[in-house]
């Protein structure tokens, strides 16, 4: 079976999630029902393929509780697959590979990096330094 492939992305000005998006190039578009919008490519996320227990779809930036861990959803390009980060998508050290062992029943999304700046500060201060 193919994974769906969709897109969402934070629109900064309008401070909301914008889901549905076409995407071309490096900007994605939408239309709602205020108009037509678009956003640059450093604000999309794209769906996993992934839904947690309660069936809500997980995209990247996510923030899910994972086996009793507080984990960032993100994707690394170097490997292109999706994974899991304590902390800081960008430490390689703190990362987790999403692999076919991992049961959505044990994934529940909590809050993502856009809408829930608290829990990613709650993240960094109980990280070990």
């Amino acid at each position: 079976m193919m994974k769906e492939i969709k897109f969402r992305a934070w629109h900064e000005k309008l401070n909301r999630m914008i889901y549905n998006l076409s995407v071309k190039d490096s900007i994605s578009e939408w239309v709602d029902e205020n108009g037509k919008g678009w956003c640059f490519e450093e604000d999309i996320m794209q769906y996993t393929g992934l839904k947690d227990r309660n069936g809500k779809e997980i995209y990247e930036g996510d923030i899910i509780e994972y086996r009793n861990k507080v984990l960032i959803i993100g994707f690394c390009k170097a490997s292109a697959s999706f994974g899991l980060y304590e902390k800081d998508i960008d430490d390689i050290k703190n990362y987790y590979w999403f692999d076919n062992d991992i049961s959505e029943s044990e994934i529940e999304i909590i809050g993502n990096i856009y809408e829930n700046q608290e829990l990613l500060e709650q993240m960094n201060e109980h990280s070990p330094k």
